[in-house]
């Protein structure tokens, strides 16, 4: 057999031995786990916030206000080719009284190669960051 050939071949065992024992060791790579977000008053974190509030004050009919993003984490989904977003938001009501939190997942993706948003799930009020953590789905 030529050399090149023998090289090529024991480079390809080599990947796919590296694949197997990978795979074997069960670990996830980082990228499965939710990350917490560096920058809450990021103008695309602050984009997502908003998102959310409008899109369930279109859908409930609330007259809930964006106030600010308070905490986030993030998580890369490459089976469905995106990232979701999960938010604690400060809301307040059409009269600008009171303040309450919510918790949001927004999804951002690609479809159709369009970036797409799409809110996942909205609760609340949400009373701490604590509850948040207590009460997480996703």
């Amino acid at each position: 057999m030529d050399s090149s050939y023998q090289t090529l071949m024991s480079k390809i065992l080599i990947l796919i031995s590296i694949f197997f024992i990978s795979a074997a060791s069960g670990d996830k790579p980082p990228h499965y786990d939710w990350t917490p977000l560096k920058n809450v008053t990021d103008p695309d974190v602050v984009n997502l916030g908003t998102f959310a509030v409008t899109t369930h004050y279109s859908q409930a009919h609330t007259s809930l206000v964006f106030d600010r993003v308070v905490y986030g984490m993030m998580k890369v989904r490459t089976d469905i080719c995106g990232t979701d977003y999960q938010l604690i938001i400060s809301v307040r009501d059409g009269t600008g009284q009171g303040t309450d939190r919510f918790e949001a997942v927004v999804h951002r993706g690609i479809k159709n190669c369009i970036q797409c948003l799409k809110l996942k799930y909205y609760k609340g009020p949400v009373n701490s960051v604590l509850e948040f953590f207590l009460i997480r789905k996703y």
